[in-house]
């Protein structure tokens, strides 16, 4: 209590108005709520995140079904507790192999559920560590790495539009994996017709999290908007099973989310449109580069889907073919008719 009093005053004024918490009178209720959140997620961090094995006493043995939910819950927007409250707690209690900063222990006890390599993990914490709002704020900031797309230099008059990806294909755009792999699923390119877009998992996990990102994006007003822009990056990709299908065949998306395409497509849906503006569009040039090429493509369109209903497979060509041949014959019996009848032998 005493370590942690100094930093009520700021604490406070980052929760909203809950009368609880505000009193003036309220025997310590609202510090001792921070030290006894504060003081169970850091355990959690330190048995889970360092892939320590729980011993058989420990409390989390008999709860190791319910493991899985930690992930989800700590990153709800409403869980969210200040993270200059953890970083103290953590460095009041830090022992002496603890030589690693709050942010890589936390990043660590999330990449059970997000998969990435620890040294991409130790080079992003350190500045994390003393930029981070909290949890979630941490982890979105994971994945906002330097290289990201900027944001238009002057404002656009509107928020930009491409299709879903079936009638992108049909106008002969491309859709894959980068060459490279990528230290972030945001890092979406256009380049000469292909639209080069890091894997996802689709996931509950996934969605939440995407979910408390655009929530936090949309009250933070001087945050930057890259999970917003990306959820409706999305949304515009996936219309019906047909776009979930082709995104899943080409290994861009890898859904663990109910038994057919359509439950991804009502999953993905459900992100919703954005409110954002077009100065914070860090996927501006992706959206613009996209909307030209498809919009410029006419003739490659009318040839794409020319080939894509008639030359599909083999019996679709030997078909054609022989249309082409009884269409030439029909032709030539027609002519010899009215040839013997105009001029008689």
């Amino acid at each position: 209590m005493e370590i942690i009093s100094p930093l009520e005053a700021e604490t406070r004024g980052l929760y909203s108005e809950i009368p609880e918490l505000h009193a003036e009178k309220n025997n310590g209720r609202f510090l001792k709520m921070l030290i006894r959140d504060g003081c169970f997620i850091l355990e959690l961090f330190r048995i889970l995140g360092n892939s320590k094995e729980i011993e058989s006493n420990h409390p989390l043995a008999s709860v190791a079904w319910a493991i899985p939910q930690f992930y989800g819950d700590l990153l709800l927007l409403e869980n969210q507790i200040p993270f200059v409250v953890l970083k103290k707690l953590f460095e009041t209690s830090k022992m002496p192999d603890e030589d690693y900063p709050l942010s890589l222990l936390a990043l660590r006890f999330f990449n059970k559920a997000m998969r990435r390599p620890d040294e991409e993990l130790e080079k992003m914490s350190e500045h994390l560590n003393d930029m981070s709002l909290h949890l979630l704020d941490l982890v979105r900031k994971s994945f906002i790495t330097p290289e990201l797309d900027h944001p238009p230099e002057e404002k656009k008059p509107a928020v930009p539009v491409i299709s879903c990806i079936t009638k992108l294909v049909k106008a002969g755009i491309k859709i894959e994996p980068p060459k490279a792999e990528a230290d972030s699923f945001l890092a979406v390119k256009f380049k000469n017709g292909v639209i080069a877009m890091p894997k996802i998992t689709v996931d509950y996990f996934m969605h939440s999290f995407l979910m408390n990102c655009r929530a936090f994006e949309q009250l933070h007003t001087d945050s930057s908007k890259h999970i917003t822009v990306y959820a409706y990056f999305l949304d515009c990709l996936v219309n019906t099973a047909k776009d979930a299908e082709y995104l899943y065949e080409h290994n861009i998306i890898n859904s663990y989310v109910g038994k057919n395409s359509e439950d991804v497509v009502q999953f993905i849906n459900k992100l919703g449109k954005p409110e954002v503006e077009t100065d914070q569009f860090y996927l501006y040039e992706v959206f613009d580069g996209v909307h030209r090429y498809y919009k410029n493509t006419y003739v490659r369109r009318a040839t794409v889907e020319l080939k894509d209903r008639y030359f599909n497979t083999p019996w679709s060509v030997i078909s054609l073919l022989a249309a082409g041949v009884l269409l030439v014959l029909s032709f030539l019996q027609t002519y010899y008719t009215i040839y013997a009848y105009v001029n008689p032998k």
